[in-house]
Protein backbone atom coordinates (compact mmCIF):
# COMPACT_ATOMS: atom_id res chain seq x y z
CA UNK A 1 0.00 0.00 0.00
CA UNK A 2 1.03 3.19 -0.24
CA UNK A 3 2.31 5.30 2.16
CA UNK A 4 -0.39 7.58 3.91
CA UNK A 5 1.06 11.24 2.56
CA UNK A 6 0.53 9.85 -0.89
CA UNK A 7 -3.25 9.23 -1.02
CA UNK A 8 -3.74 13.08 0.30
CA UNK A 9 -3.00 14.24 -3.06
CA UNK A 10 -5.90 14.10 -5.67
CA UNK A 11 -4.13 12.23 -8.55
CA UNK A 12 -2.90 9.68 -5.77
CA UNK A 13 -6.42 9.03 -3.90
CA UNK A 14 -8.43 9.18 -7.65
CA UNK A 15 -5.90 6.16 -8.56
CA UNK A 16 -6.69 4.45 -5.07
CA UNK A 17 -10.64 4.64 -6.07
CA UNK A 18 -9.72 3.40 -9.83
CA UNK A 19 -7.77 0.23 -8.50
CA UNK A 20 -10.66 -0.46 -6.02
CA UNK A 21 -13.21 -0.48 -8.91
CA UNK A 22 -11.59 -2.35 -11.14
CA UNK A 23 -10.53 -4.89 -8.24
CA UNK A 24 -14.29 -4.96 -7.48
CA UNK A 25 -15.14 -5.32 -10.95
CA UNK A 26 -12.66 -8.69 -11.34
CA UNK A 27 -14.32 -10.11 -8.36
CA UNK A 28 -17.54 -9.81 -9.66
CA UNK A 29 -17.18 -11.15 -13.18
CA UNK A 30 -14.67 -14.28 -11.53
CA UNK A 31 -18.09 -15.11 -9.27
CA UNK A 32 -19.72 -14.66 -12.13
CA UNK A 33 -17.99 -16.91 -14.45
CA UNK A 34 -17.80 -19.41 -11.70
CA UNK A 35 -21.69 -19.65 -10.81
CA UNK A 36 -22.67 -19.75 -14.38
CA UNK A 37 -24.97 -22.24 -15.83
CA UNK A 38 -23.64 -25.38 -18.01
CA UNK A 39 -24.23 -25.51 -21.43
CA UNK A 40 -26.70 -28.38 -21.28
CA UNK A 41 -28.86 -26.05 -18.82
CA UNK A 42 -29.07 -23.50 -20.87
CA UNK A 43 -30.09 -25.82 -23.90
CA UNK A 44 -33.07 -26.94 -21.42
CA UNK A 45 -33.80 -23.33 -21.01
CA UNK A 46 -34.02 -22.78 -24.61
CA UNK A 47 -31.25 -20.32 -24.17
CA UNK A 48 -28.93 -22.21 -26.43
CA UNK A 49 -29.97 -24.12 -29.83
CA UNK A 50 -28.38 -27.55 -29.68
CA UNK A 51 -26.85 -28.06 -33.35
CA UNK A 52 -24.25 -29.76 -34.43
CA UNK A 53 -23.35 -26.94 -36.91
CA UNK A 54 -19.60 -24.98 -37.10
CA UNK A 55 -20.09 -21.40 -34.44
CA UNK A 56 -19.83 -19.60 -37.42
CA UNK A 57 -22.65 -20.92 -38.98
CA UNK A 58 -24.98 -21.37 -36.79
CA UNK A 59 -26.32 -17.95 -37.50
CA UNK A 60 -26.94 -18.53 -40.59
CA UNK A 61 -29.00 -21.81 -39.65
CA UNK A 62 -31.11 -20.12 -37.65
CA UNK A 63 -31.79 -17.63 -40.31
CA UNK A 64 -32.42 -20.02 -42.37
CA UNK A 65 -34.96 -22.12 -40.34
CA UNK A 66 -36.90 -18.90 -39.45
CA UNK A 67 -37.09 -18.44 -43.27
CA UNK A 68 -38.27 -22.23 -43.57
CA UNK A 69 -41.01 -21.82 -40.68
CA UNK A 70 -42.34 -18.40 -42.08
CA UNK A 71 -42.56 -19.73 -45.82
CA UNK A 72 -44.31 -22.54 -43.96
CA UNK A 73 -46.56 -20.37 -42.08
CA UNK A 74 -47.75 -17.91 -44.95
CA UNK A 75 -48.60 -21.09 -47.10
CA UNK A 76 -50.76 -22.30 -44.37
CA UNK A 77 -52.20 -18.47 -43.84
CA UNK A 78 -53.26 -18.61 -47.62
CA UNK A 79 -54.68 -21.97 -48.04
CA UNK A 80 -56.97 -21.17 -44.49
CA UNK A 81 -60.95 -20.50 -45.19
CA UNK A 82 -62.00 -17.22 -45.56
CA UNK A 83 -64.86 -15.70 -42.95
CA UNK A 84 -67.74 -16.53 -45.66
CA UNK A 85 -66.66 -19.92 -46.08
CA UNK A 86 -66.47 -20.84 -42.69
CA UNK A 87 -70.17 -19.56 -42.02
CA UNK A 88 -71.70 -21.97 -45.28
CA UNK A 89 -69.70 -24.81 -43.97
CA UNK A 90 -71.65 -24.33 -40.57
CA UNK A 91 -68.41 -23.38 -38.66
CA UNK A 92 -68.94 -20.11 -37.62
CA UNK A 93 -72.46 -19.09 -36.07
CA UNK A 94 -73.70 -16.15 -37.01
CA UNK A 95 -77.12 -14.38 -36.42
CA UNK A 96 -80.15 -14.74 -38.84
CA UNK A 97 -79.77 -10.98 -39.71
CA UNK A 98 -76.49 -11.30 -40.75
CA UNK A 99 -76.93 -14.68 -42.52
CA UNK A 100 -79.98 -12.87 -44.27
CA UNK A 101 -77.58 -9.93 -45.35
CA UNK A 102 -74.91 -12.64 -46.29
CA UNK A 103 -76.90 -14.37 -48.80
CA UNK A 104 -78.51 -10.96 -49.87
CA UNK A 105 -74.83 -10.12 -50.82
CA UNK A 106 -73.57 -13.63 -52.46
CA UNK A 107 -76.71 -13.85 -54.70
CA UNK A 108 -75.53 -9.91 -55.95
CA UNK A 109 -71.87 -11.23 -56.66
CA UNK A 110 -73.59 -14.28 -58.58
CA UNK A 111 -72.14 -16.72 -55.96
CA UNK A 112 -75.26 -18.53 -55.30
CA UNK A 113 -79.09 -18.46 -56.32
CA UNK A 114 -81.93 -18.95 -54.07
CA UNK A 115 -84.07 -21.63 -53.76
CA UNK A 116 -87.48 -20.89 -54.74
CA UNK A 117 -88.54 -23.45 -51.90
CA UNK A 118 -86.88 -22.02 -49.26
CA UNK A 119 -84.75 -25.15 -48.86
CA UNK A 120 -80.91 -25.52 -49.49
CA UNK A 121 -79.40 -22.40 -51.46
CA UNK A 122 -78.20 -23.71 -54.94
CA UNK A 123 -73.86 -22.61 -55.20
CA UNK A 124 -72.87 -21.92 -57.93
CA UNK A 125 -68.95 -22.67 -57.04
CA UNK A 126 -67.74 -25.74 -54.63
CA UNK A 127 -66.89 -22.80 -51.77
CA UNK A 128 -67.52 -19.14 -51.76
CA UNK A 129 -64.52 -16.86 -52.69
CA UNK A 130 -62.61 -15.32 -49.91
CA UNK A 131 -63.99 -11.57 -49.77
CA UNK A 132 -62.60 -10.08 -46.60
CA UNK A 133 -66.11 -9.18 -44.92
Amino acid sequence: PPPLAALKSPAAFHEQIRHLERARTGNFLKHKLCSRPERSELVRMHILQETQAEPSLQATQMKLKRARLADDLNEKIAKRPGPLELVEKKILPVDSVIEELIDVTLVSWGVFQPSQTGGEKQFLSKSVCHPQI
